[in-house]
């Protein structure tokens, strides 16, 4: 559904919005990493369970700035640091607005 919305945004004339997977020489990975015009806005690491925030996600969000997004199937909204979220797939998903 995510790289739905960013289509559907970029069809709508939106800016071209896209999905990145990052890995850097160390091993730190993130799942996807969304661009708007091939600048980073967000990044989102996918888990199956609820879990602690990952260190790669906390590196990315701290070397890039940007909010960063720890999602899983169920599990409790809260705030990680002043960037980061963890959220339920659901609500993040509604929250993606496609007009």
């Amino acid at each position: 559904q995510l790289g739905s919305a960013l289509r559907a945004w970029s069809e709508q004339g939106h800016g071209r919005w896209e999905l990145f997977y990052l890995r850097d020489q160390d091993r730190r990975e993130v799942d996807f990493l969304i661009a708007h015009d091939l600048k980073p806005v967000a990044l989102v690491e996918a888990k199956l369970t609820p879990q602690q925030w990952p260190s790669g996600l906390h590196a990315y969000v701290d070397k890039l700035g940007i909010p960063g997004f720890l999602i899983t199937p169920r599990g409790p909204t809260r705030r990680e640091g002043t960037k980061g979220f963890s959220v339920s797939s659901g609500r993040f998903l509604r929250n993606l607005t496609v007009t």
